[in-house]
């Protein structure tokens, strides 16, 4: 059976990247716009994205533009309006996060692929499969993924993009409000302020415990294709040209070596690629199941690492390595950095001039190399051969000249009488050598048959002719017909309204333990939130005589995750009365499992298009985006709920720093203190697996409960963490009392005397 072809998928912040990725040899490339998720990218402009359509197509290459950020219900508008003009102007795909806007873009452009941004946290085939109903063409699938996840989707029959080189986050993609709720910069809206890559005090040891390793696959292309994936992309929009290229022309050579069935030198361009850029030495993500995946010394380019000093003598040290070092080449000792002067070479390694107190057994990395970047820059400037074409030629005297070309699966014909017997015989090889001059075109001729039938009269002007023909025939039909697509004659915002039942208003208790559940019943809470990090505790719950109780669901549902749920709940957890869905594979099984369920905040919810989609999903109410101030609350209809209390998770991992820095032992007692000595706690986070969480310092405590009626909040949830039952009881007594009669929390009274009002009062960037 023949391989699947995989798409490699190239970033590119400008103009001039994207078309230096184009000729390295990606089959693609992704840019921003409006509204992408690298709002501090340069980004394109409308002429912009038609002049990088115009070079990608005419090449037989795609663009795929990102408006990969929640929007606002203002917003909405505009954003439909962005789209059409990308629509009319060709792009192939847009690649949106947002559930509102994407059914909108399903509503107006029926022709325009959907590709499913990785913010929209699909994880496994249950969340795929929503996507594929919502009429998505491609899933670009959370970085947290395992190959088993990747196939799972794939066996959805939905195209699957995955990230193969670049940065990782540190949080779950889509779910992290760390950003937002530090600096105001909401990584959700692309203006993420990177609050993983500072450094952090974790039981008394300063270290960048958040901080990811680059992700780097190029031995992994195999295992990549046998899990479906049919696009490789490289992350990386806010890079420099030298490490798109460099990236692109890497893995051009690992696909095509996958694909002829030859092996590649994957050692040497991953020290090319560690020495352009990279963070940790990279690692392979999770794919296989690793999740070390951070590095805790330094959060930027490490280099290659070289070996480490042998000896020193006076100002000349010996470097054992066998990389070959060349004049200029900038290494990093210690906390020096420098170029070289000179590099001999010696039996061992290399001589290599230094000072200060650069000592045997220090270690050295290579930073840059002006050679290899020269050789990058040859490959950003040299245009790739072009499109091969194979051609066909046949000629009769007395008959027809014909010539036909073929490029995968388009064709062209032209043909010319010949009246004229030659006067003397034609040269096959001068024939060949005429047609395959492509010269001025995108196309490069690989093979060439030649058929002639007596002795035809075949003038250069003839050949050239029907060179020229068959090639703009060609040409013009390998660009994308936009010209014909369909618009929706209404293709203005329409923003739907609330049409399911509405609740009274009610109290929701979220919270870890059974005591802590009890507390909240005993207080008055109207509905509990059971998110036990434990299966003991999980266990008491479900033995436990409670009110009206739902199951929170994990930020990351992966397929092993949605397995061990399902089974769960249809045997000792088949008393929970709903569930509490964070994700649309979480919301797929609550579905499958026809149980009531309720939209958590992790959807980033902030339209009404989404309010409406979820509801037709049958969402019985919903959690409006914790990053959202009131004014944007009060433009959506439903049953609405917000986090009145509690200290709101910021970031959600699969990897675990307590568990790196001090062992198992010591779950559910780590502290991340950054510089300003800020203290955020850290948890367990599910049950059913090994999910860690990073709490905010302080916890929210919205006090007017005037403010959040008047927002239309239906709901109130309290978020109990590390609560003892007393405080439980007291704090949902306090906020019952205040909701019923729409007054005001006395935190005072409470104890609480450092907390937050969240971005309900001023949202974010």
């Amino acid at each position: 059976m023949q391989k699947q072809k995989i798409e490699l998928l190239a970033p590119a912040g400008d103009l001039d990247i994207a078309k230096a990725a184009l000729r390295a040899g990606a089959d693609a490339c992704y840019i921003g716009g409006k509204w992408s998720a690298r709002a501090y990218a340069r980004n394109f402009g409308e002429s912009e994205v038609k002049e990088i359509l115009d070079y990608a197509h005419e090449r037989g290459k795609k663009v795929y533009v990102a408006l990969n950020t929640m929007l606002y219900e203002r917003e909405m508008q505009e954003a439909l309006s962005y789209t059409r003009f990308l629509y009319e102007a060709g792009v192939d795909a847009v690649i949106a996060a947002d559930l509102g806007y994407i059914q909108q873009v399903r509503r107006c452009f029926l022709e325009l692929s959907v590709h499913v941004s990785t913010q929209a946290g699909i994880q496994c085939g249950l969340g795929a499969k929503l996507m594929q109903e919502l009429g998505c063409t491609r899933v670009v699938a959370a970085r947290e993924c395992t190959f088993a996840d990747l196939a799972d989707i794939a066996a959805q029959g939905i195209e699957v993009e995955a990230f193969c080189h670049g940065a990782m986050c540190s949080g779950i993609s889509g779910a992290c409000l760390m950003s937002g709720m530090i600096g105001g910069r909401s990584g959700n809206r692309g203006r993420c302020a990177q609050p993983c890559r500072q450094e952090y005090t974790l039981f008394g040891k300063n270290a960048y415990h958040l901080s990811t390793r680059d992700l780097c696959t190029l031995d992994l292309i195999g295992q990549f294709a046998q899990a479906g994936v049919c696009s490789l992309k490289i992350e990386g929009r806010m890079k420099k040209r030298e490490y798109v290229v460099s990236a692109v022309s890497a893995y051009r050579k690992a696909l095509d070596a996958y694909d002829e069935g030859r092996a590649t030198d994957c050692k040497k361009l991953r020290e090319e690629l560690a020495c352009v850029f990279n963070r940790g030495g990279f690692s392979q993500g999770y794919l296989s199941g690793s999740r070390d995946i951070t590095y805790l010394r330094k959060p930027g380019h490490m280099g290659l690492y070289l070996g480490k000093i042998q000896s020193r003598q006076g100002n000349k040290a010996l470097l054992a390595t066998e990389y070959p070092l060349q004049k200029g080449d900038s290494i990093e000792i210690g906390a020096m950095g420098f170029a070289l002067a000179y590099a001999d070479k010696a039996p061992n390694g290399w001589y290599i001039p230094v000072s200060g107190t650069i000592q045997a057994g220090d270690r050295v990395y290579l930073k840059s190399s002006p050679s290899l970047l020269k050789k990058i820059q040859q490959i950003a400037e040299t245009d790739e051969a072009g499109r091969q074409v194979t051609l066909d030629f046949t000629a009769e005297e007395g008959g027809k000249a014909c010539l036909i070309a073929r490029s995968g699966e388009w064709m062209a014909t032209a043909e010319v009488p010949v009246e004229q017997k030659a006067q003397k015989p034609v040269s096959l090889q001068s024939i060949r050598e005429k047609l395959c001059k492509s010269g001025g075109t995108n196309f490069a001729v690989g093979t060439c048959h030649v058929q002639l039938k007596g002795e035809p009269f075949l003038p250069a002007a003839m050949v050239n002719g029907l060179r020229r023909q068959v090639l703009e025939q060609l040409s013009q039909k390998m660009m994308p017909q936009v010209s014909g697509r369909t618009v929706q004659t209404k293709t203005r915002y329409q923003s739907p309204s609330w049409h399911g039942v509405m609740p009274p208003p009610y109290i929701a208790a979220q919270v870890c333990t059974a005591e802590q559940a009890q507390a909240a019943a005993d207080a008055g809470a109207t509905r509990i939130y059971a998110a036990p990090q434990d299966a003991v505790q999980l266990e008491k719950i479900c033995r436990s005589k409670l009110p009206e109780t739902w199951l929170v669901l994990p930020p990351f549902f992966s397929q092993e995750t949605a397995a061990w749920a399902e089974k769960f709940l249809q045997a000792d957890g088949k008393h929970f009365y709903g569930l509490i869905a964070p994700n649309p594979g979480a919301a797929q099984l609550a579905r499958k499992l026809e149980k009531p369920w309720l939209a958590d905040y992790w959807m980033n919810i902030a339209n009404q298009g989404t309010v409406a989609l979820l509801e037709n999903w049958g969402a019985a109410g919903y959690a409006v985006s914790a990053e959202i101030e009131n004014t944007a609350i009060k433009a959506l209809t439903g049953a609405k709920e917000y986090v009145a209390y509690g200290q709101l998770p910021l970031m959600n991992l699969r990897h675990c720093p307590v568990r790196k820095q001090a062992g198992c032992t010591a779950c559910g007692s780590g502290v991340l203190q950054d510089k300003m000595k800020y203290c955020f706690p850290m948890g367990k986070l599910w049950a059913g697996d090994c999910l860690a969480q990073v709490y905010n310092a302080v916890p929210i405590a919205l006090q007017e409960m005037q403010a959040l009626r008047q927002a239309g909040i239906i709901g109130l949830r309290l978020l109990f963490t590390g609560e003892r039952a007393q405080q439980v009881t007291q704090i949902t007594q306090a906020y019952k009392a205040a909701w019923k009669h729409i007054g005001k929390v006395d935190l005072e009274r409470l104890g609480i005397q450092k907390y937050s009002n969240g971005h309900f009062f001023r949202g974010v960037e």
